[in-house]
């Protein structure tokens, strides 16, 4: 079985912020991920944004476009 971790409130942002990053770093080396994956991930980075810093969600709309 699987093991759940819940992160605190103040560990959230950074985590959500290095995931989204992470993932911008990846399109912009090989723009195909984006081509493939990209509504996807306008998708979850969307719905994310509430949590994501504002300069974060920012590139992700920059680069994906949304």
């Amino acid at each position: 079985m699987a093991e759940v971790e819940s992160l605190d409130p103040i560990d959230l942002q950074p985590f959500v912020d290095l995931s989204i990053v992470n993932e911008l770093d990846v399109v912009e080396q090989d723009p195909a991920v984006a081509d493939k994956y990209g509504a996807y991930f306008r998708s979850l980075f969307a719905s994310w944004a509430q949590v994501a810093s504002a300069q974060v969600t920012a590139k992700a709309r920059q680069v994906l476009g949304f």
